[in-house]
């Protein structure tokens, strides 16, 4: 399996400092010996409405040039919400995926990841589940269009309170009923939810499209690790990806002060869990 790296590392929600346009993250992920990088859809990165058919092809020259694949693009969320009872921002957010699965195929990149929504207080959850469903339809069917993958991300109730589980994910997924809707798998997030990881790489199997590969303390909600200095059993978490022959990207998702120091122990370790396996 190829490693690549989240952007996010290098602040593209601008809610730290360093922060760098997409270019210089992507000279800075190559430099750091890393296989691929995955974008954020959020600006000062490739929010989907700056970026132009000419600026798209500069970026994925660039990547080509650095030796980098873009394996996955994550959508940006917040203030999109596909479940708000607000119509203004599900059609938003609709359009929003729309654009991010066109950018996706202009960047050569085979996955959309996306957070179903949030219950807004004074929604049901039941309604909130079907708003997102529909409101993702015309995503859906433009991703079967282009051949992209829309990779439903559960996350945990920190984030959110729709899709918080690995079998709610599953149920959102088929749901959908569509063989561009996938699932993606952030070790984090199942962690933090109470989930084993192996468990929930055995229920995925064939659907798992992406991972987000970092480790997490026990008692620290939230905190991110470098692979190999916490508590999660990656090891087993990559043998038992193997054994669904999940074929694509680890991608390391750590942020924080010093972005380089972290993405690279982060790639030491991961090929020192690989080359145990």
């Amino acid at each position: 399996m190829k490693i690549s790296l989240h952007a996010y590392a290098f602040g593209p929600h601008g809610g730290w400092v360093p922060t760098y346009l997409v270019e210089e993250a992507i000279k800075r992920t190559a430099k750091l010996g890393y296989d691929g990088i995955e974008l954020d859809a959020a600006r000062p990165h490739v929010w989907p409405y700056d970026i132009n058919k000419e600026h798209r092809t500069a970026i994925k020259k660039l990547v080509k040039e650095c030796n980098l694949e873009i394996p996955a693009i994550s959508g940006y969320y917040f203030g999109m919400n596909f479940s708000s009872p607000l119509q203004s921002e599900r059609e938003a957010a609709t359009d929003y995926l729309v654009k991010c699965v066109e950018l996706c195929a202009d960047l050569e990149s085979k996955v959309l990841v996306v957070v179903p929504g949030v219950v807004v207080h004074g929604t049901s959850w039941k309604e909130a589940w079907n708003r997102s469903l529909d409101q993702m339809r015309p995503g859906i069917k433009r991703a079967e269009e282009l051949g992209v993958f829309i990779g439903i991300e559960f996350v945990n109730t920190l984030w959110s309170n729709l899709v918080t589980t690995s079998w709610q994910a599953v149920d959102f997924m088929n749901e959908c009923q569509s063989d561009q809707v996938k699932l993606v798998l952030d070790s984090s997030h199942a962690f933090y939810g109470g989930e084993n990881i192996v468990d929930v790489v055995q229920s995925f199997g064939k659907d798992l499209v992406h991972v987000h590969f970092e480790d997490c303390l026990i008692g620290a909600p939230e905190t991110r690790a470098v692979p190999g200095k916490g508590d999660v059993n990656l090891i087993s978490f990559y043998q038992t990806l193997k054994e669904i022959g999940y074929d694509g990207y680890l991608t390391v998702e750590l942020w924080g002060s010093q972005p380089e120091k972290y993405a690279r122990e982060a790639l030491e370790n991961t090929k020192k869990i690989i080359s145990c396996c």
